[in-house]
């Protein structure tokens, strides 16, 4: 089993963070590579849902670096998604 380091700069998402703060911010992620009979699958310990795998080492290091960018993506459109209202606000009463 071979660990690496990554970082990912995250996406911009409109309105929700202050001009800069995406270029100041970096995220540091535990890339895991595993060999098996097909190839390679890999996951980031720190991020659910981001794993993937390859034929080879270099293509799973490309599928992960692609798995991380889109689970940060819709993560951060989930978080900029307006909030329900909570449903007892508007019963009558």
């Amino acid at each position: 089993m071979a660990a690496e380091r990554a970082v990912a700069a995250p996406p911009a998402v409109g309105g929700i963070c202050p001009p800069r703060y995406h270029e100041a911010m970096q995220l540091e992620f535990t890339a895991v590579f595993r060999p098996v009979p097909e190839g390679y699958v890999a996951f980031v310990e720190e991020l659910p849902g981001a794993n993937t795998q390859g034929a080879t080492l270099a293509e799973a290091r490309e599928n992960l670096a692609e798995a991380v960018r889109l689970v940060l993506e819709v993560n951060r459109s989930v978080l900029a998604a307006p909030m329900p209202r909570d449903s007892s606000e508007h019963q009558p009463q």
